[in-house]
């Protein structure tokens, strides 16, 4: 069927197109996780502050380019506060830190407190995170190298786990580790899988590991056409594994 070059290039046409491609390719053609079904931006932020921080973060801080996107940013708020979980992995430390540690600290005299790890390649980008984290008043501990985290881990499973973590180099080559962090029940949440190679090294994972994974483009396509993945249901070895790699 033939299309108008200008429709092909319309960034809704763009978004929809990618969620039907994602979904074929992932074998799941659900158009809405049950988990989402009372999902909505103004849900997740009624008030603007996650924006406001999140704008204060890419103008100070970083670029909107290089942090993680405001859409994911709704979407992992949302998660967290649906989902309580005790335990967090922050793969690529930035504003998703803060965010982990913002609901960390709603949730520190609750009976469902969380622990935070964050995770970076980059001596350089960690020490710009527990900056800001200390000039928001929230806590700096749980901030490690990511071969660090490995060497130090307890073999405790996390509930939660975003994988945006350096490179695509870097984001493939660990791949496996990621996974290896999950239990069946994790939700492992994987950023940036428009890249080619990110797509693959997840789609290839997910075969090898079993497990579920759906895409969240619908809810995550921002302008410059990132998007994520989720996966669930990953069956996995043991935590010590992680120290043989």
């Amino acid at each position: 069927m033939y299309l108008p070059v200008s429709l092909k290039k319309h960034p809704q046409f763009r978004r929809v197109s990618t969620v039907l491609h994602n979904q074929l390719e992932l074998g799941n053609l659900s158009l809405r996780l049950p988990l989402f079904n009372d999902y909505t931006i103004e849900r997740a932020d009624p008030d603007h502050s996650i924006k406001t921080v999140y704008e204060e973060y890419t103008t100070s801080v970083s670029t909107p380019v290089a942090a993680i996107s405001l859409e994911l940013t709704y979407v992992i708020w949302f998660l967290l506060n649906k989902l309580r979980p005790k335990l967090t992995v922050d793969l690529g430390s930035g504003f998703s830190s803060y965010l982990f540690r913002l609901y960390q600290d709603s949730r520190k005299n609750s009976d469902d407190a969380c622990q935070v790890f964050s995770c970076d390649d980059s001596p350089f980008w960690l020490e710009h995170t527990r900056r800001f984290l200390k000039s928001k008043s929230l806590s700096v501990e749980g901030l490690f190298l990511w071969e660090e985290f490995i060497d130090k881990y307890q073999g405790r499973r996390p509930d939660l786990v975003l994988h945006d973590l350096g490179d695509p180099e870097a984001r493939v080559k660990n791949m496996s580790r990621v996974f290896d962090l999950c239990k069946a029940e994790t939700k492992l949440i994987l950023d940036d899988i428009q890249k080619p190679r990110i797509k693959q090294s997840a789609l290839e994972t997910l075969e090898q590991r079993g497990g579920c994974g759906h895409d969240l483009a619908r809810l995550t396509y921002d302008k410059f056409g990132r998007y994520a993945w989720m996966v669930d249901g990953v069956s996995n070895a043991h935590p010590e594994n992680l120290l043989e790699r």
